[in-house]
């Protein structure tokens, strides 16, 4: 989807070259070489719009700073996705997308509630291909060919003014007056091109710095070593529950040792069968935290007078608190 959306932006602006029209204004030609000049040479710009393909429908803002960096929200239906791209690298911001990726069983859920709005990454993570936009020869490529075009002076684009330049599939616009900047790309009703249809792009904020840097909060999704840690009871053991019962539980850290948030807590309880009454609680911190992967045995003492007099059959427990992913 993110090469795509690039491509599509880029590929729709089919123009054609023309005689010069009107005295005084520029040809065509000059129209469109200095356009597609322009946005490869601009140190930022701002595209956005709408598309339809494969069935779904896109809205998406993307902004461009140079050298490489680029912030694009994407929706895909109701599918929400923003992509942040620095230095080469590129983060991502989806609750969606997030939740298919880790999982719906618990431990997948609490990573999710864990990331929440924060930016996430993988070592698949690929940026979105600027040079369509970056390189003057790219972009005089998906400018420039030899469809006919009809030419319409003086139109009005938001409060711009534009020469309109239309062929059977497509509508585009770019400033009359020099610096010439494109404006507006479109599908014209009923057309697909390059299997896009309902296409609408707009092209603004030439020459602005968006100050985009990289996020320093950032969950590597296919690195758990990298995360906080995440206890889950492997095993428990009543070998020693006598008076006081001493109760233990093999855990095993699914998570990483990352520094930073509240340890987590192993919390034994040991229940009445017949009432479910409580008979006495105990509870571990895990500190310090394990290395991902591995197990390790925790055990604490339940001393209480509700355990010295009860007489009868048990029930016993262990359960983990992991604040970083509450």
């Amino acid at each position: 989807m993110r090469n795509f959306l690039v491509a599509a932006v880029a590929g729709l602006m089919a123009t054609a070259c023309g005689l010069p029209f009107g005295i005084g204004q520029a040809s065509t030609s000059q129209l469109i070489n200095g356009a597609a000049d322009n946005l490869a040479s601009a140190s930022g710009f701002e595209v956005k719009g709408k598309f339809t393909t494969g069935g779904h429908n896109y809205t998406f803002d993307l902004e461009y700073q140079k050298p490489d960096a680029a912030d694009m929200v994407v929706d895909q239906d109701a599918v929400h996705l923003e992509l942040l791209q620095v230095g080469g690298k590129a983060y991502y911001k989806s609750k969606d997308i997030l939740t298919s990726t880790v999982g719906t069983d618990p431990f997948g859920q609490s990573v999710a509630r864990a990331v929440g709005d924060k930016w996430f990454t993988s070592q698949d993570a690929t940026p979105i291909d600027t040079t369509q936009f970056t390189d003057s020869q790219k972009v005089k490529a998906n400018f420039l060919n030899t469809l006919g075009v009809s030419r319409k002076d003086n139109v009005s684009v938001n409060g711009t003014d534009t020469a309109e330049l239309s062929t059977s599939d497509t509508i585009v616009n770019i400033t009359e007056a020099s610096p010439y900047h494109l404006v507006r790309v479109e599908t014209k009703p009923g057309k697909t091109v390059s299997d896009v249809s309902n296409g609408d792009f707009e092209f603004i904020n030439y020459g602005k710095s968006f100050g985009l840097t990289a996020p320093t909060d950032v969950w590597q999704i296919d690195e758990p070593s990298t995360w906080p840690a995440y206890y889950s009871v492997n095993s428990i053991s009543v070998s020693r529950c006598d008076d006081p019962c001493v109760i233990s539980a093999v855990i095993a850290n699914k998570g990483g040792t990352k520094t930073g948030s509240t340890p987590s807590v192993l919390t034994f309880t040991l229940t009445s069968k017949a009432d479910q009454s409580s008979l006495g609680t105990c509870k571990v911190t895990i500190s310090p935290d394990i290395s991902h992967g591995t197990t390790t045995t925790k055990s604490c003492s339940i001393s209480t007078p509700q355990w010295t007099a009860f007489s009868g059959t048990y029930l016993y427990d262990a359960t983990v608190d992991n604040p970083a992913y509450d």
